[in-house]
């Protein structure tokens, strides 16, 4: 489970540097 969260934290991450750039 915690190593799911952590994926999970990781890959929300990504996404908003990703939202930033675009931005």
């Amino acid at each position: 489970m915690k190593t799911t969260l952590k994926k999970l934290s990781r890959y929300i991450a990504v996404v908003i540097a990703i939202t930033l750039i675009f931005i």
